[in-house]
């Protein structure tokens, strides 16, 4: 088992990490989950967030951090992908999701 914290991304990445087992060989099958419990713990309490100090992090990372919806946008915007394209994909990827469980 393996516990990681990716904030919003933790269920992609355990199903990333699951994916690439069974990809590589090492499982035939595997479960890749995440469970939010942010109702929980303070925000940002596994971080220096209220740390006015900035970490040796922040002072060496070359790049701003940004929100997720940000960074999407910016993305979006940089590679020219269209509201509609990622409608109709996502849409595409439901009908698949459903396909396949039924």
């Amino acid at each position: 088992g393996v516990q990681l914290n990716r904030m919003c991304g933790s269920g992609q990445q355990a199903i990333n990490f699951a994916s690439a087992g069974v990809l590589a060989g090492d499982y035939e099958v595997a479960i890749g989950c995440g469970v939010e419990m942010m109702g929980t713990e303070q925000m940002g309490s596994d971080s220096d967030l209220f740390n006015k100090e900035p970490t040796e992090f922040k002072k060496t990372f070359p790049y701003k951090l940004i929100h997720q919806g940000v960074s999407a946008e910016l993305m979006a915007e940089k590679y020219g992908v269209k509201r509609p394209e990622c409608d109709a994909y996502a849409a595409q990827s439901h009908e698949k999701a459903a396909a396949a469980i039924a």
